[in-house]
């Protein structure tokens, strides 16, 4: 697998922050003035894509701080959030250089089992001896009230096209990838202020090549036809669940078929047990819902089937995916795989048997039923004898 450009890309100054000099600004005074400040966390909220977690990664590399990195999705609990967020931050760094403590999406935690989580995150930060720095999409969701009064709040926005088009020129150039500009514009527009989507998208659409043409870039409005390509990309992610259902309210498929898509890109897209675990229980669910639709025709259930497939996918991410997923090479799912070729089969042998049945005195459906899996067999064990077979009976093969 390539490597992911995002990755390869990732900024290591903070003057390669792309599009957000307040935030950049904000963090080092943060940082530098941490042993005077009255709060002793901070955190960064905004879309996906935007580059908060990046800035504080930047901000370590070019410091030379230890960064001590980790995942809201660790804290399942009020206890784990003290076993594994309380010793960083009174440990002394193991290199003698200065620390920063980074909490990746604070407002993953959700369920009961998370009850007590941010509340346990506010008494760490009351004792902290480093800085601590969090991250979320949504910083004013209920659960992270009593977070909120105990950190600095900086918003990211949705970074501007000019500056993600600068981004992509910089990569296109590392590259050696001839470009035209208005390709990249229009890539820009459609990543609508998330560099990170820009980027996976440069990727995907240069893979095998070393150039960007305008005509290589289908760019439309809100009410185009989506395609699978694209409903798949919003539903591993994407935080907008209005922005998933709005893509596949314009795709050309029915969510039957999309079931198998999407069961596709599971194996693609997810490393944990309870991922695979959440995610497969909500696709039973859908089918479920689905059958019942045919069944008894209630298309009152498709709105739950729906929401089942989609948010029930797309609310299984743990963490952030560091895999590079080319959603442009994506091929037919297995299990579609299989239903063709196992129809193609069945029409193959129907057409032997209706040729033959003549010559056999025998019906059509006789023959499928106790000559054909001889003559597979044949053809897998002595094909030229097979061959000698269909000619014979004066088959058309």
């Amino acid at each position: 697998m390539n490597e992911s450009w995002t990755k390869k890309y990732s900024p290591c100054k903070l003057a390669e922050i792309a599009g957000q000099p307040d935030a950049v600004l904000a963090v080092c005074r943060f940082v530098d003035l941490f042993a005077s400040s009255r709060k002793k966390a901070m955190l960064l909220f905004g879309p996906a894509g935007v580059g908060k977690t990046c800035l504080v990664k930047a901000l370590a590399e070019e410091n030379n701080y230890e960064l001590v990195e980790m995942n809201a999705s660790q804290f399942r609990d009020a206890g784990s959030v003290k076993a594994v967020l309380g010793p960083a931050a009174k440990q002394a760094s193991l290199f003698g250089t200065k620390k920063i403590i980074l909490v990746d999406d604070v407002d993953s935690m959700s369920g009961q089992k998370d009850r007590g989580g941010p509340a346990e995150i506010v008494e760490v930060i009351a004792e902290t001896k480093f800085p601590i720095i969090l991250t979320a999409t949504d910083a004013y969701e209920d659960k992270l009230r009593a977070l909120r009064q105990v950190v600095n709040l900086i918003e990211l926005k949705p970074i501007d096209s000019a500056a993600i088009v600068n981004k992509l020129k910089t990569i296109c150039a590392a590259e050696n990838i001839n470009c035209e500009e208005i390709a990249l514009k229009k890539l820009a527009a459609f990543a609508d202020g998330d560099l990170r989507a820009a980027i996976n998208d440069l990727q995907m659409l240069t893979e095998g090549k070393n150039e960007i043409k305008n005509e290589d870039i289908e760019l439309f409005g809100r009410e185009r036809e989506s395609d699978k390509v694209e409903v798949l990309r919003a539903v591993f992610n994407s935080k907008s669940l209005d922005l998933i259902f709005d893509k596949f309210d314009h795709l050309d498929l029915d969510l039957k078929d999309f079931l198998l898509w999407l069961d596709d890109g599971i194996t693609k897209e997810y490393s944990y047990l309870q991922e695979f675990a959440y995610s497969y229980e909500n696709l039973g669910d859908a089918d479920i819902f689905l059958h019942r639709i045919m069944r008894w025709q209630h298309w009152r259930f498709f709105v739950y089937a729906k929401l089942l497939a989609l948010a029930g996918v797309n609310k299984a991410r743990i963490s952030a995916n560091k895999k590079f997923v080319s959603y442009g090479t994506y091929g037919k799912p297995d299990l579609l795989l299989k239903i063709w070729s196992m129809a193609a089969k069945r029409k193959k042998m129907q057409g032997i048997a209706e040729q033959s049945s003549n010559k056999m005195h025998t019906s059509a459906r006789r023959i499928q039923q106790a000559f054909w899996k001889y003559y597979e067999f044949i053809g897998e064990k002595n094909k030229k004898y097979a061959d000698g077979i269909a000619g014979e009976l004066g088959l058309e093969l």
